[in-house]
């Protein structure tokens, strides 16, 4: 239905135009109620994500903070978006929610952290944002598969 065109809007609406004249309509109105009626299938199609410079400055910013407080709006001012459209954005580009997201890169920084550092537990954990040992493992714990403790054991090994 959108053959090789990049705009998929455009040649929906391209489609459709000129079939409004039997109502009384002209062009313009016929192809945006056409458009709007469209099937699920081809509204999926117009559905785009983040462009590659906001899903670089959305991760950049991400890696920068991991240490503090990131909210969904500061990510989307980032992107210069509104948040709602921006979490949708965000979920077609990177696969997952924001939060999934930062959670999961602050799992991959603990792990670097435990590899390269003698910290404890506590100390990992609050570098990479998290409130307390507790909640860190309960994340490592889910993201891992096992607890932090026998990860970085099993590491040390390696």
């Amino acid at each position: 239905m959108f053959g090789n065109s990049i705009d998929g809007r455009w040649v929906v609406l391209q489609s459709l135009a000129g079939q409004g004249s039997q109502y009384g309509m002209n062009d313009d109105e016929t192809a945006c109620r056409e458009a709007a009626v469209c099937d699920k299938t081809a509204c999926k199609k117009l559905r785009a994500g983040l462009c590659d410079w906001q899903a670089k400055r959305v991760s950049d910013f991400i890696v920068m903070k991991l240490h503090s407080q990131i909210r969904v709006s500061d990510l989307a001012a980032e992107a210069r978006m509104s948040p709602g459209h921006f979490s949708r954005a965000f979920s077609i580009t990177f696969g997952m929610s924001p939060h999934a997201f930062v959670m999961r890169s602050r799992i991959k920084h603990a792990q670097h952290l435990m590899c390269a550092t003698k910290s404890d537990m506590a100390e990992v954990a609050a570098a990479c944002g998290l409130c307390d040992h507790a909640h860190f493992s309960r994340l490592f714990r889910r993201f891992v598969g096992t607890p932090p403790s026998i990860w970085r054991t099993s590491m040390a090994g390696l």
